[in-house]
């Protein structure tokens, strides 16, 4: 008998989140700005952004805000390394940025992208198992949580390597992931340099429906190809223009 009500305390104790339909968790975002200057020198400026991932149901949105506008209210870089000669780099200043939604009912998924554009916001249906993930054997407590290790990679070009922990199920995460059987811990962008750490979760929370749809959305929808599976693998790689740029 103790033993059945020490089963039934560590299963109540679980539920909340193994079982969760809600979430909300916040992240920090961390990427280096690098300016090449006269002479070969090299100015490195480190950003940092606010991400907010929150779950309801089967519903998924997740977006940044700037931290560095405090330090870097116009949005620019400016690097003065002689009196003759002044580097500017621009930053995004969009107060929300990187917005990723995703339902898994109906298989749609919205995207603003970071970029002038006449249809900044993108639509498409998608396959939940689009990306094609490696989940690795190797595993390790980050603050706490059990995680697992899972690497992308599309066209033989290396795109994320993660932690995440299976033990609070999700079907996406941080910027555009999803395919991950669990809350993103800690991530790496590869091609953008962009860190992401974990730095609160709340599985008890009220999530409000309004938040899946920001006023951004309110902006015509440019219909993207459908992300099937397979097909992100049978299309041939194209240059990115900064890998044309470095081939030159």
């Amino acid at each position: 008998m103790r033993y059945l009500l020490l089963l039934t305390v560590l299963f109540v104790l679980h539920a909340p989140t193994a079982n969760a339909q809600s979430l909300q968790a916040e992240y920090t975002v961390t990427f280096t700005i690098k300016m090449d200057l006269d002479g070969g020198d090299v100015h490195r400026e480190s950003i940092t952004l606010k991400g907010f991932l929150y779950r309801k149901g089967n519903r998924y949105i997740y977006f940044e805000r700037p931290a560095y506008l405090n330090k870097y209210p116009d949005g620019a870089i400016s690097v003065s390394p002689n009196p003759y000669h002044t580097y500017s780099f621009s930053l995004n200043t969009d107060t929300i940025q990187s917005i990723n939604y995703y339902d898994f009912d109906s298989l749609v998924y919205r995207r603003r992208v970071d970029q002038l554009s006449t249809l900044p916001n993108r639509i498409q249906n998608f396959d939940p198992n689009y990306y094609q993930w490696v989940f690795l054997t190797d595993t390790k407590e980050i603050n706490g949580l059990h995680c697992q290790k899972a690497t992308l990679t599309l066209h033989g070009i290396p795109q994320w390597e993660l932690w995440f922990c299976p033990d609070i199920p999700m079907q996406a995460g941080v910027e555009n992931i999803m395919g991950v059987p669990g809350l993103v811990v800690d991530a790496e962008s590869i091609p953008d340099h962009r860190h992401y750490t974990l730095d609160s979760y709340d599985t008890n929370g009220v999530v409000q429906d309004s938040l899946f749809w920001p006023q951004e959305f309110n902006q015509p929808f440019d219909k993207r190809s459908d992300l099937y599976r397979g097909t992100v693998n049978d299309r041939p790689s194209r240059p990115s223009k900064k890998q044309e740029l470095l081939k030159q």
